[in-house]
């Protein structure tokens, strides 16, 4: 009966990660996961006090290579508002998440973050405030284990709100995202290739609509 969203399928298909404010939870929003098992799902799994905390958790994405998750928090401690953390693989769980080092969490909203294909390059969401403000995308590449404050993407932003970047694990240098773009009529999802050069991420041709 509560809210159950921003739902991501791991790149092996063996879980689905997502945000939820079902009762037993710690905060006003934690990320589960569950289980595919043959035909269906199984028991939702809260990812516990090393994920979660008493605020508001959004957005999980496992990396490609199955090591890293990342989310957004408000938690306490952080930047201001939304920032991006990221909980490294420990056995079956998850050690305590962290910030994402360097300057890539501000006072604005960061969100909605996506590993690319090499499991380091992150695509992300920005607001100054996600409430009221358009809502971009960010990439940023790491020097060493520190991100900087990150690019904004020309090419596949608009003029309104751009959010929700996600992989597609069948094509794993397309991505795909939700986009209110000039002549859409709405909001709509697209897809656009892209290429990781040695620093930097570079755009593909102009984003397509999904058929």
């Amino acid at each position: 009966p509560g809210r159950d969203f921003d739902p991501a399928f791991s790149a092996d298909g063996r879980y689905v990660y997502f945000a939820s404010d079902r009762p037993g939870g710690l905060g006003g929003d934690d990320i589960y996961r569950v289980a595919v098992v043959g035909e269906g799902f199984g028991a939702p799994e809260h990812l516990g006090p090393n994920v979660n905390s008493a605020g508001k958790e959004w957005a999980p994405m496992l990396a490609p290579n199955g090591t890293s998750l990342i989310l957004s928090s408000d938690r306490t401690g952080g930047a201001g508002r939304q920032d991006l953390y990221v909980a490294e693989r420990d056995g079956a769980g998850f050690a305590p998440a962290r910030p994402v080092p360097g300057g890539i969490n501000t006072g604005a909203d960061e969100f909605d973050a996506t590993f690319l294909a090499d499991s380091r390059t992150i695509i992300f969401s920005r607001a100054p405030d996600l409430t009221k403000d358009r809502i971009d995308l960010f990439a940023a590449s790491p020097s060493g284990e520190h991100y900087p404050s990150g690019a904004r993407l020309d090419r596949v932003n608009g003029d309104k709100d751009s959010y929700g970047p996600m992989l597609d694990w069948s094509a794993p240098d397309t991505l795909t995202f939700s986009a209110e773009r000039p002549g859409s009529g709405g909001m709509d999802l697209y897809r656009v290739r892209y290429r990781i050069g040695d620093s930097a991420l570079t755009e593909g041709p102009e984003p397509k609509a999904v058929p």
